[in-house]
């Protein structure tokens, strides 16, 4: 009788756990595409938003004209311009068609025909950069794209294949393939 008693506490932990590790498997979703093929937990239209900075300044700025946010902190959005923040007199400005933002993630990735305008970071001369996918990366002050991209300036065009530009830095690194034409006439 007493190896029952010893037994039946046992039996009652092990199904406890069996129970609440079922709950957990049911409440967990699985990484990969937002939404990973779950409706969206809620829809938002014409939405703006802003991200700040540890000092309360407002770093990136965004507007979509919708966003579905889904179970796993996902989201994917529609018709995107997101602004991001050095000073308040110096901004790049990326639109694009659609976006996401991964599950457990804090980048934007905006896919489709994306738009990037800025300013040359050795002449401060206006640049508008084309590419197929960027990822901005608000912690960091990166934007990013394996894609090729295609440059265009009064005084400078070009294309390249893989970018890297620091907002916060000033930096912008072209990274294979890269052809630049210049315009040296006076405008």
């Amino acid at each position: 009788m007493t190896t029952r008693r010893a037994v039946l506490p046992l039996l009652l932990l092990a199904s406890a756990a069996a129970l609440l590790y079922s709950l957990y498997l049911q409440t967990r979703v699985a990484p990969g595409k937002p939404g990973s093929g779950n409706p969206p937990r809620y829809t938002l239209n014409d939405v703006d938003w802003v991200r700040y900075n540890g000092s309360g300044q407002p770093s990136l700025r965004g507007h979509a004209s919708e966003i579905d946010y889904y179970k796993d902190r996902s989201a994917i959005g529609k018709d995107l311009k997101i602004t991001v923040l050095r000073h308040a007199d110096t901004a790049w400005i990326a639109t694009a068609l659609n976006g996401e933002m991964p599950a457990g993630d804090q980048r934007l990735r905006l896919d489709g025909k994306v738009q990037i305008n800025g300013r040359w970071p050795d002449s401060d001369q206006a640049l508008q950069i084309d590419t197929t996918r960027l990822w901005i990366d608000p912690h960091l002050h990166k934007l990013s794209t394996d894609a090729g991209v295609t440059l265009s300036s009064a005084l400078r065009n070009g294309s390249a294949t893989g970018l890297r530009a620091d907002w916060m830095t000033r930096s912008l690194n072209l990274y294979a393939d890269v052809k630049m034409t210049y315009d040296r006439s006076t405008h």
